[in-house]
This record gives structure tokens, C-alpha cells and sequence, in this order.
């Protein structure tokens, strides 16, 4: 399609299906400049450099979330996996670009690098120190990268540990 989020949603959806055998659910996409409390947050068609650029920021997104979701394991918690994503993107030379974000209404700015959200938490939630992970849970990855001024986000979900054959269905399920 003309629409440059068409366009950027299926070159990077190509690259992560092939390279990680999963679909990835890609949920942002905006200018630095344009970013922020007071802006549209509109989308723009990208130019081929800038489609470029999308490539390597999700390139090493999906790099840092494999990591980070093979990091998932019973007793470790939502706080140490944040750590990880943080240190992964840095290393990277990326930003992580949800860490200090904020919304208009809001006036504390988003603390964390990862929104981590288990079993029937509402999307987004806030990794703590005191939230371990335990057999069986379902895990929400969320994480964004500030890559080259352009911006890259995508999500999955995975089991910690053995999940029963319900969540092992509803997940294969849901990657379908």
C-alpha cells in the first residue's frame, strides 16, 4: 500500500517471521521529533533510508526480546528482566523508548524499559522487584527502541516454565 505504516509493518513483519519464526505485534511507529505530549503522533509514508533504519532498529529488537523472553524462568522477576532489556538496548547503541515517556495527562514519565504483564494483567504493567515469576504463568513482553530517531516497539508472549495444554493452545492459537 502508499501507507508508509503498511509499508514499514510488513518489510519489519517479514524480517521477524523469518528470523525468529514468530509474528511480532509492531504497535508504534513515529518521528523523534514529532514524539511527545503535544504532538499528533502522525504517521508519515518513510522514505526508503528511513524504512532502512526501521529494518535495523527491529533487527535489534527482536534481538534484545528473544533474550529477554529466553530469560523468562520461574523466580526470576519482572524488575531483573527490565534490567536485561535496558542493558541489551544500550549495548546496542539503541534508546529504550519508553523509559521517561509521558503522556499529556500524566505527570510522572514511565520508569521502566519493559512493560511486563502476567497472566490477566491489563497490558502494560510496571516491572517491580517484588513480582516473581512462577510455573505456569503467561508473560506479556512489551519494549520499545529509539533507533537511528525512529522508533520501533513490538510484544510477545510466552510461558514460564511447563504451561498447561490450555495456555499452550491459546498461545498457538494466538501466533496463528
Amino acid at each position: 500500500t502508499t501507507s508508509g505504516i503498511n509499508v514499514w509493518y510488513l518489510s519489519t513483519a517479514l524480517f521477524h517471521r523469518s528470523a525468529w519464526g514468530r509474528k511480532l505485534i509492531v504497535v508504534l511507529l513515529c518521528d523523534l521529533e514529532s514524539s511527545g505530549p503535544e504532538s499528533s503522533m502522525a504517521i508519515t509514508i518513510k522514505t526508503k533510508e528511513e524504512i532502512e533504519t526501521l529494518r535495523e532498529g527491529g533487527k535489534l529488537l527482536s534481538l534484545v526480546l528473544a533474550r529477554v523472553a529466553a530469560a523468562v524462568a520461574p523466580g526470576v522477576s519482572t524488575f531483573e528482566l527490565d534490567a536485561l532489556a535496558e542493558r541489551l538496548i544500550v549495548e546496542s547503541g539503541g534508546t529504550p523508548s519508553f523509559k521517561g515517556y509521558r503522556m499529556a495527562d500524566i505527570r510522572t514519565p514511565y520508569p521502566a524499559t519493559l512493560c511486563v504483564s502476567i497472566n490477566d494483567e491489563v497490558v502494560h504493567a510496571t516491572p517491580r522487584k517484588d513480582k516473581i515469576l512462577h510455573e505456569g504463568d503467561v508473560v506479556s513482553l512489551d519494549v520499545g527502541i529509539w533507533w537511528k530517531k525512529l522508533c520501533t516497539d513490538m510484544a510477545i508472549t510466552v510461558g514460564v516454565g511447563k504451561v498447561s495444554g490450555e495456555v499452550e493452545r491459546m498461545m498457538a492459537a494466538t501466533k496463528e
